[in-house]
């Protein structure tokens, strides 16, 4: 709304969307090509290395690092000559290695608006940031008219919480102890609701998609996942040969699949495609698909 609302009003600056993944950066910018009708618009997305002040844009959406390297190039000019929306998605990193890079983009945006008196809209966004007054206060916001919180009512689908500890320090013992608690947890609600499985490393995401897998054929309960006879089983072995990932196809025959942004990027879609679907019963993902993807999912399991 943002976006349109600077474009409709006869604005000749420019808007720039910050994210912090590659893969984020391409998905909002896909998102905003199909959203926009406006033919005069030109949306781009700024790859690693490609100066982002290009003429041949009206819109971009951009990294962290890209937009802060774009500024110590070329400067306050980049401000006085194209920003008039800047917008920060995740914010909530503030807290993490891009953080140093976020906090220099927002104190160079407001030192601009003080400096030339010229007017750029600033908006952070997070899922997540109990915080969300002291960021607030760190972006200059008046609180009674530009801070907006939803609270867990909001949510399309309802979220409960439970926490589990594991006190085994011994690595080899800590991965499968929390292989052994997932798989319960994921068989409790087989076969009734589709499992989201987050987890650290792009290498764990095929680690524990296997680990309950196995366990399920060892527990012989692999039926509870995907039926002999279900359309699923048809859909997933059909596209096991299109995929390029080794793992992917050892696991999809299965109604398992993994997602990170290592993988290319037309696996990647397709395993968005079957979750949605409903093919995929149980997907492991690292961090970036929960940055990235709305999923209406049931249940949802972080290890």
């Amino acid at each position: 709304m943002h976006i349109v609302r600077t474009n409709q009003n006869g604005n000749k600056g420019r808007v720039y969307y910050v994210c912090p993944s590659k893969y984020i950066s391409e998905e909002h910018c896909n998102y905003f090509k199909f959203a926009d009708d406006d033919d005069d618009d030109v949306i781009s997305n700024a790859a690693p290395r490609k100066s982002i002040r290009s003429e041949e844009f009206n819109d971009l959406s951009t990294r962290v690092y890209e937009m802060d390297n774009e500024f110590q190039e070329h400067g306050d000019r980049t401000y006085t000559q194209l920003v008039k929306l800047l917008i920060i998605d995740k914010i909530h990193l503030l807290h993490d290695n891009r953080g140093h890079v976020l906090e220099s983009i927002v104190a160079r945006t407001v030192r601009q608006i003080e400096t030339t008196k010229e007017h750029i809209r600033l908006v952070g966004l997070s899922a997540t940031l109990p915080n969300y007054e002291d960021v607030a206060l760190f972006l200059r916001v008046d609180l009674n008219k530009g801070l907006f919180h939803f609270d867990n009512s909001y949510r399309p689908c309802p979220l409960a919480q439970q926490y589990i500890g594991i006190t085994v320090k011994k690595p080899l013992q800590r991965f499968q102890l929390m292989n052994d608690v997932c798989y319960e947890k994921v068989i409790d609600i087989a076969g009734k609701h589709q499992v989201l499985i987050f987890v650290h490393s792009r290498k764990e995401t095929a680690k524990t998609a296997r680990s309950i897998r196995d366990a399920a054929l060892v527990n012989d309960t692999l039926g509870r996942f995907l039926k002999e006879d279900s359309v699923s089983r048809e859909i997933l072995h059909s596209h096991t040969e299109l995929v390029k990932s080794n793992d992917l196809k050892d696991l999809l025959p299965y109604g398992f699949a993994i997602h990170h942004t290592g993988m290319a990027r037309a696996d990647r879609q397709l395993v968005e495609d079957l979750f949605s679907d409903g093919h995929v019963q149980v997907l492991v993902s690292t961090t970036t698909l929960a940055w990235g993807v709305n999923f209406y999912n049931g249940v949802g399991h972080s290890c």
